[in-house]
C-alpha cells in the first residue's frame, strides 16, 4: 500500500528524528487540546497534523522545560510545559504537550537543549566511577560513539552484558545524580555531526560537547 502524501512533515537535509509519538498540544490555557503527531529531531520540536506542520520550534530556542498536571483524554496527566524564544523577531511563548511517553520526551529534550559536556564534567563523573566505568566514559569522550563490542574490548569484558551493567548501573545513574539526566544513550541510527557518517547501533555521549584545550596531565592519566 503506497504511503499517503504528507504522511510525515518534510525534514531538513541531515535532520535526524529521535522521537516520534501521538499526543496532544495546546499553545495557551485559552485554547483546547489538538491531537498531533509529534517529532523531536536533531533540529526541531514539531507538532504535525496532516497535511502540514501546526507548530515547530528550533531546539536551540527552547529555554525552559517543566512538568505540570493537566486534564487530557478523560484523565489528569503529566504534561510538558515548554517555554521558547521567538524566531527572527517573532514573539516567544509557551506550549503544552502530552503523550503516553512524557518522561522519555522530557529526558531527551533536556539532553538536547540543556546538557553541556566539558572536560570538567567528565572528570566529575569519572571520579565516582570504578576503573571499567571510567575507561568507557573517557573512551566515549574522546570518540563520541562506539559499538558495544568495541566498549567490551576497551574494558576487556567477558561479554556485552558486563558493558551494559556498567553503563546502566553505574555511569548513567551517577550522571543523573550529578547532571539530572543520563550521559550515555544507545542509538539505532544517528549521524556523526563531525564526519557526516551514519552510525548504527552504537552508544553515544549525550549533550553539547564544549570546545576545550586538552589538559595533558588529565588525558595522560587515562591512556
Amino acid at each position: 500500500m503506497p504511503v499517503m502524501a504528507n504522511a510525515r512533515p518534510e525534514f531538513f537535509p541531515g535532520e535526524e528524528v529521535f522521537l516520534e509519538a501521538q499526543g496532544g498540544y495546546r499553545e495557551s490555557h485559552r485554547t483546547g487540546w489538538r491531537p498531533v503527531q509529534s517529532y523531536l529531531t536533531s533540529q526541531r520540536l514539531i507538532f504535525f497534523i496532516r497535511p502540514r506542520i501546526r507548530f515547530e520550534v528550533p531546539i536551540e530556542n527552547i529555554r525552559e522545560l517543566d512538568t505540570q498536571r493537566h486534564y487530557y483524554a478523560m484523565k489528569t496527566r503529566d504534561t510538558l510545559c515548554i517555554s521558547y524564544d521567538g524566531i527572527e523577531g517573532s514573539r516567544g511563548g509557551k506550549v503544552l504537550f502530552v503523550t503516553n511517553h512524557t518522561p522519555l520526551w522530557k529526558e531527551k529534550i533536556q539532553q538536547l537543549c540543556f546538557l553541556k559536556i566539558d572536560l570538567e564534567t567528565i572528570q566529575r563523573i569519572a571520579d565516582q566511577l570504578d576503573s571499567d566505568g571510567s575507561e568507557i566514559l573517557w573512551y566515549l569522550w574522546e570518540n563520541n560513539h562506539a559499538r558495544i563490542d568495541r566498549l567490551a574490548d576497551v574494558i576487556k569484558a567477558w561479554n556485552h552484558m558486563q558493558v551494559l551493567l556498567v553503563i546502566k548501573e553505574t555511569i548513567n545513574p551517577i550522571a543523573e545524580k550529578l547532571l539530572g539526566c543520563p550521559i550515555l544513550s544507545f542509538e539505532r541510527k544517528r549521524i556523526d555531526s563531525e564526519t557526516g557518517e551514519i552510525i548504527t547501533f552504537s552508544w553515544w555521549l549525550i549533550g553539547k560537547k564544549e570546545n576545550f584545550l586538552p589538559n595533558e596531565e588529565t588525558i595522560s592519566g587515562h591512556l
